[in-house]
């Protein structure tokens, strides 16, 4: 059901974010030295009053590049382009274009930019000629090929009259449900529900819906939210790769295990994925550890199960479980072929003393032969 005042123009801004990885990890201090136009960021403004600890440590680096806005149909991004630079070697690219009109119109723009090709080539393009400029600051350099895009329509005016949110999320469900899928087909009851059910507020004039493909965020100074829900969809990539990481790790470890009988060599080379798993995923993990403030903690709860982050981190601490288990059994299997060598050792000694003893009763027999 679409209300009268679907037809009432909104203003805002889509933030289209999207996260690559291009390292193992980044010395951010280094990074800054190589880089004349960073400067450090945060969280920025919280929703509650909360100390400046809150944000991240350590914070990313922010690189603002002036670009030739980017065209299409439904837009024109603004000239300049934000990069993100995080310490456990991932950016995030953000573009902004600036929208003015219906909801309808919105969703037009929604299913234009979904899975864009044009605003993908272009990460790719910065992330590389980024990389070429820091890579003396990044362990195990490179520009990974998966990119992981994230839509957030910032909605800060409703027009005239201010309308209620709740109104407008009641009266407006299909439209608002399409924007968020970027989808311009009507949708069904389900899907409609589906799409709007994870919403939250602070305020009775913000609103967050969130969704595994874009966000709907209302109100102003919601730059805290935003600025979680860019570092959702980093963590998602980020937690993406190092499950296809650890599938590599796996395999490598079982054709080291098939390849080679030397259980030593196995077992460093294992001992080496593992710790290397670990790092990263505690690198990750631990940048997404400052957000004690309860409504944002709640934001990004919301948003990792829209993402499906619980389901990466399930899988990651399932293979590194693996990795360890397939750890362990080497190192049972060197405790046993130690074992089996100090048997042979000590029986090999006992013959040669019962050999030796035979012999000093012996060689007087031969004398007096």
């Amino acid at each position: 059901m679409t209300s009268p005042d679907a037809a009432a123009v909104v203003r805002g801004c889509c933030h289209l974010c999207y996260a690559l990885d291009i390292g193992f990890s980044v010395d951010l201090k280094r990074c800054a030295g190589l880089i004349q136009e960073a400067d450090e960021g945060g969280v920025g403004q919280h929703h509650a009053r909360a100390p400046s600890y809150l944000n991240p440590r350590p914070a990313p680096l922010h690189v603002r590049q002036a670009i030739t806005p980017i065209r299409g149909s439904t837009f024109l991004t603004e000239d300049k382009v934000t990069i993100r630079i995080y310490d456990f070697g991932a950016v995030s690219v953000e573009y902004r274009v600036p929208f003015e009109g219906t909801f309808e119109a919105i969703a037009l723009l929604s299913s234009e930019l979904y899975d864009n090709q044009q605003f993908a080539a272009d990460a790719r393009r910065r992330a590389e000629s980024l990389l070429a400029v820091i890579s003396p600051a990044v362990r195990r350099a490179k520009v990974r090929e998966d990119a992981e895009d994230y839509l957030i329509f910032a909605i800060t005016s409703l027009g005239e009259g201010h309308r209620n949110l709740a109104e407008i999320l009641r009266n407006n469900r299909q439209v608002l449900a399409q924007v968020l899928s970027s989808n311009t087909e009507t949708l069904s009851r389900q899907q409609c529900r589906e799409e709007l059910s994870r919403r939250i507020a602070y305020y009775d004039h913000d609103l967050t819906i969130i969704t595994w493909n874009a966000a709907l965020v209302f109100g102003t100074k919601m730059e805290d939210v935003l600025t979680v829900l860019e570092l959702a969809n980093v963590q998602l990539r980020e937690l993406h790769y190092l499950d296809d990481q650890l599938d590599d790790s796996l395999q490598e470890s079982y054709d080291i295990r098939a390849r080679t009988t030397n259980v030593k060599t196995s077992m460093q080379r294992i001992r080496e994925l593992m710790l290397d798993g670990q790092a990263f995923s505690e690198a990750v993990t631990n940048a997404f550890k400052p957000f004690p403030d309860a409504f944002l903690a709640r934001v990004y709860a919301l948003a990792s199960r829209a993402l499906g982050l619980s389901h990466f981190n399930r899988s990651i601490k399932d293979k590194l479980s693996l990795l360890n288990t397939l750890y362990t059994t080497l190192a049972d299997e060197a405790d046993h072929e130690r074992s089996v060598r100090l048997e042979w050792i000590v029986i090999i000694l006992i013959l040669i003393e019962i050999v030796v003893g035979f012999s000093e009763k012996l060689l007087p027999l031969f004398h007096r032969g």
